[in-house]
């Protein structure tokens, strides 16, 4: 990059940049609500802590380690089985994505997990089950 002038090289790279963050968000919300719901649903139980295991990774790992990670297992080890580079094909996405996604996604599965519990222990869902409603009806 030398001789290059900044503002060139940062046009060039945002676009593809900019994707891999949309698609990373996107995964992290959809993939952090889901697991979640599941882990208050099952609060206690071996999903429950399958998805708080999750989540501690996610939040431990940070996302340079889980890319290098995922590049050796799925690059080298089993080898073609996902491109380390570019971004021309979905199958592409798969790795930055998954890299970028671990902190955030295990924040969101957390905070979701945590505030449905407090509301599947509130009043009016006791009263919902006295009253004889069925948990797919609350």
């Amino acid at each position: 990059y030398k001789g290059r002038d900044v503002l060139t090289t940062i046009k060039k790279s945002f676009p593809n940049s900019a994707k891999v963050g949309a698609v990373s968000i996107v995964f992290s919300v959809g993939v952090g609500v889901l697991l979640g719901i599941i882990a208050a649903l099952k609060a206690d139980k071996w999903p429950d802590r399958v998805c708080m295991l999750l989540a501690t990774l996610g939040i431990t790992i940070p996302s340079f380690v889980m890319g290098t990670f995922l590049i050796y297992i799925f690059t080298v080890q089993i080898k073609g089985f996902l491109p380390a580079t570019g971004l021309s094909k979905p199958k592409n996405y798969i790795m930055p994505v998954i890299a970028l996604s671990g902190s955030s996604m295990a924040f969101i599965t957390r905070l979701t997990r945590s505030k449905l519990i407090d509301v599947l222990k509130s009043d009016y869902i006791r009263t919902a089950k006295a009253k004889g409603l069925s948990g797919k009806t609350i």
